[in-house]
């Protein structure tokens, strides 16, 4: 536009950067710019929906995170005691206390029990769902002689909606599974459940091994049955396939962080808490197979807080390999300051 502009009249001299003339020109350019590639971002999706849905292939939906509760009584029970489907639990955490945990399944309590495990599930389905060891702490209806209320590990099991580039990536195993009685059928038969994070397969001689595992690392039986109920419609005639949990290997994590002085002496009592809640966190995102790199764990913990001078993981001289079947998680996590 310029250079025609330029060619066609006298009457404007000035084209330099913020002129008049420039910043309209400019406008106009960066309209017309957005303009093209929105319009093909739309076909490309438009053309790569279109695909997917031909083949009957979707998103997976989002998940109430779910999980084992611990429950304990004030004297052991005197008689069987049913826990019915409903039975709402909440937290004490602030962010979480509008958060409702309900039993999904009603449970006969022996007489004599002191305790019992029982599975919940959050009313809301996403990642909000998704609460910290100890989180959940108190009863809100339908339970009494109840002396505490725990979740004896993090419940990482609730996801958003799968996003359109990861459905896009799933998208190329699903093609790659189409001809079924493959490892590759098997492992995208298992992706498609909505609360499998992570699996591997095994293949041997007569016998294929399923390892598949949920957001926080454990395949409960419901979800076991789910998997094999799945497999069971790709695997080869004659060939046994065995559902089996994932492997989890816990991996301590003690590291120093250096700050500024003046940034330190002011830092909030939960900031120390935040810190390790966020390495925990990263290393539970972890999949069936994946190694932890030792310079992706200090960038992750660089990440945190842009005022963070130097990372040092004072534990680990190397990378972690894991086995394909083997999974990280989070163990102990150990943190030290220091200043410069």
């Amino acid at each position: 536009m310029l250079d025609f502009t330029n060619a066609t009249t006298n009457k404007v001299t000035d084209y330099s950067v913020g002129s008049a003339v420039r910043s309209i020109y400019d406008a106009v350019s960066i309209e017309i710019d957005q303009l093209y590639m929105s319009s093909y971002q739309n076909i490309r999706e438009g053309i790569e929906n279109g695909l997917m849905s031909s083949f009957g292939f979707t998103k997976k939906r989002a998940v109430n995170a779910y999980g084992y509760l611990q429950i304990s009584f004030t004297t052991p029970l005197a008689s069987e005691q049913i826990v019915s489907a409903g039975t709402s639990f909440t937290s004490s955490i602030p962010s979480k206390s509008s958060i409702i945990y309900q039993v999904v399944k009603s449970v006969t309590v022996p007489i004599g029990s002191n305790s019992f495990s029982i599975l919940v599930q959050a009313d809301t389905p996403g990642e909000v769902g998704n609460i910290i060891k100890g989180g959940i702490d108190t009863v809100q209806s339908g339970l009494a002689n109840v002396s505490a209320v725990t979740n004896l590990e993090d419940i990482s099991t609730g996801k958003e909606e799968e996003s359109y580039e990861s459905a896009l990536a799933r998208f190329q195993l699903f093609i790659s599974g189409l001809s079924k009685a493959t490892a590759v059928s098997l492992e995208n038969a298992t992706l498609a459940i909505p609360e499998i994070s992570g699996v591997y397969v095994d293949e041997k001689v007569g016998t294929v091994n399923v390892y598949a595992h949920d957001g926080s690392g454990n395949l409960p039986s419901f979800l076991q049955a789910t998997v094999k109920e799945a497999v069971d419609k790709v695997r080869p005639a004659g060939i046994q396939v065995t559902v089996l949990p994932i492997f989890k290997t816990p991996i301590d994590i003690d590291v120093t962080i250096t700050l500024p002085v003046s940034y330190a002496n002011n830092l909030s009592s939960g900031y120390d808490d935040s810190v390790r809640q966020y390495i925990a966190a990263y290393l539970d995102s972890f999949t069936a197979g994946k190694s932890l790199v030792k310079n992706e764990l200090i960038t992750t913990i660089m990440n945190f807080d842009e005022k963070i001078y130097d990372i040092s993981v004072n534990n680990l001289d190397n990378n972690t390999n894991t086995m394909p079947s083997d999974l990280i998680r989070a163990g102990s996590i150990t943190t030290h300051y220091q200043t410069i």
